[in-house]
Parts: structure tokens; sequence; C-alpha cells
């Protein structure tokens, strides 16, 4: 398989629309943000099961076998794409003595992923705070996920919202956007106005 960015984007979105559609159908399958991240992490690596090689400075070795694929990667990322056509291009950085490199190729894909379950306090706001951080990160495609348990949480994740803050219900089979919140019953997207 030819590994590509164009390729990757298309596996994230149909991924994340299964997963979507596997999450609506029981969410209490998944207890915590963790089940959530390594399920979508090993769907996104069955869907993109393609490597990177990375030239090394021997440092221990010369050449590296990279997965596209990863998961608290670079600044603790959820789960992150790597750039496929950057990656060949990424210089050797060596650090007490170990080639360091390897740790921050960039990302073409950062997914992040927020889960109110049952008990949880925290809305949209956290979402909001998720796509700052990919986006300080300069990453090219952000996505964040935002999972809510129970539909009788809805209504508290979605108060308070700022002016420049549109939350409109959409179709499961739509695209993924730039944030995306998904319920039992119900997923929205979510967009920042300037």
């Amino acid at each position: 398989m030819m590994l590509s960015n164009n390729h990757t984007l298309e596996s994230v979105n149909s991924e994340v629309l299964k997963f979507i559609r596997l999450f609506q159908s029981n969410p209490f399958r998944y207890l915590y943000e963790s089940d959530i991240q390594c399920e979508l992490f090993s769907r996104l690596r069955e869907a993109i099961p393609g490597a990177l090689t990375v030239v090394g400075e021997g440092r221990p070795h010369n050449e590296y076998s990279i997965s596209v694929v990863n998961t608290e990667y670079l600044s603790r990322i959820d789960i992150a794409c790597l750039d496929v056509e950057k990656s060949a291009h990424h210089a050797p950085r060596n650090h007490k003595g170990f080639d360091m490199h390897l740790y921050d190729i960039p990302v073409y894909t950062g997914i992040e992923i927020k889960y109110r379950k049952l008990g949880d306090r925290f809305g949209l706001d956290s979402c909001l705070s998720d796509l700052k951080k990919l986006q300080d990160l300069n990453i090219p495609h952000p996505v964040v996920l935002g999972f809510i348990q129970s539909e009788s949480d809805v209504e508290a994740f979605f108060s308070n919202l700022p002016e420049s803050i549109e939350c409109a219900k959409t179709s499961l089979d739509a695209p993924i956007t730039t944030i995306n919140i998904v319920s039992p019953k119900c997923r929205w997207d979510v967009i920042v106005k300037p």
C-alpha cells in the first residue's frame, strides 16, 4: 500500500465514523477515555498499517521503521498520524547520544479525545482547550472528538457557550470536522467563529 497524507485523512474519517456508530450502540462499553483512545488507535493502526522509513545517525540505528499512527506523541497528542511527506525530510537530531528526532516528526493529523463519563462535570470548554493545544502545535488537520456517555449530560455539556461558538446537529454520515461531539443519540459539529 502506498502511504500518503490523503490516505491518512480518508482513513481517519472512515474509522472515526465507524467508531461513532459503535459508541452510540453501547456507550457503556467504554468506561474511560483511555478505552476510546485504545480502540480508535487500534482501528487506525489497522487502517494505516504502513511504516515510515526515517534516517538515523547510527545512535543506535542508521534507519528506523516508524508507524504512521502513534499515541501520546509529541506533546502527548492522544492519537497522532505522522506527516508521510515531511517525515522523509525530517532532520536527524541527537540528544545525549541518541537519535531523538524519531519523537518529533511532524504530525499531519492530531486527534484529541474527551469523554464525559458518568459523574464528570466538564463541558465543551475542555474540547476548545484541546483544539487550542493542537493549533498551538501547528497540526495541519486537528480533530477533537468529544464523547458524552449519558444523554442526560448533553445540556450541561453545552451550557455557558461563548457567542463565538456555534453547535449544529449533523448526520452520523457527515464527514468529521475539527470539533465533533457525540452522545448516545446525536452528533454535533462545533464551529468556532472568528
